[in-house]
C-alpha cells in the first residue's frame, strides 16, 4: 500500500489559486451575485475546471473565507489577551462584520452555516463564533457584559446589522449600538 500523500499536479494547483483570486476580485466588486463563468472565465479555465475545483457558489466562497481566516485568527487571538474586554468583543463583532460587508450577500450564507452547522461555510463561521464565545465569557467575567447574552445572539445580530449597513447607517454605528445592548449597566 502507498502511504504517500497526494498533492495537486502544479497546474491545478495554479488553476485554484487563480480561480481564488479573480472569484475574491469578482464577489467583492459584485457580491455573490457574481457570475460563475465570468469567474471562470477571467481565471483563463473553462467552467468544467472551476466546478471541479468548487462544485458550487458556496464552495468558492468558503475557499475564499477559508483563506482570510488564519489573519482573522490571529486578531482574535491577540484580542482574547486584551486587557479591556469590552473594547475587544465589540471589537470582533465590528470585525466579523466587515467581513461579512466585504461581500454583497455574505450574510445570509454565513448565518446559515451556525444554524445548520453543514456546508462550505460551517468551519470558518464556527471559528468565528467559539473566538466570539470567548470574548463574551472575557466581557461577562470582567463584569461588563449581560450573563444572559449567549455568543449565538451576538453573531445573529452582528450579521443582521452587517445585512442593514448602508452609508446613512455605517457599520461602525451599528455596532456601537448593539454594544449597547449587550453591556452590563
Amino acid at each position: 500500500m502507498d502511504n504517500q500523500v497526494k498533492h495537486p499536479r502544479r497546474d491545478a494547483q495554479a488553476n485554484r489559486e487563480r480561480i481564488l483570486d479573480v472569484a475574491r476580485s469578482q464577489f467583492e466588486a459584485h457580491g455573490l451575485a457574481a457570475s460563475m463563468d465570468k469567474i471562470a472565465k477571467e481565471a483563463g479555465v473553462g467552467p468544467g475546471t472551476l466546478y471541479r475545483h468548487f462544485p458550487n457558489r458556496e464552495a468558492l466562497f468558503g475557499a475564499i473565507l477559508e483563506g482570510c481566516a488564519p489573519n482573522v485568527a490571529t486578531e482574535g487571538n491577540a484580542l482574547a489577551q486584551s486587557a479591556d474586554a469590552a473594547a475587544a468583543l465589540t471589537q470582533w463583532l465590528l470585525i466579523i462584520a466587515q467581513w461579512s460587508t466585504s461581500f454583497e450577500g455574505a450574510t445570509t450564507p454565513m448565518l446559515e452555516a451556525i444554524t445548520t452547522n453543514t456546508g462550505p461555510l460551517a468551519a470558518t463561521c464556527s471559528d468565528l463564533l467559539t473566538t466570539l464565545e470567548v470574548l463574551l465569557h472575557n466581557a461577562q467575567q470582567a463584569g461588563v457584559a449581560r450573563p444572559e447574552v449567549s455568543a449565538r445572539d451576538l453573531y445573529a445580530a452582528t450579521l443582521g446589522l452587517a445585512w442593514a449597513a448602508d452609508a446613512d447607517s455605517p457599520i461602525e454605528t451599528l455596532i456601537d449600538l448593539l454594544s449597547t445592548g449587550w453591556r452590563q449597566s
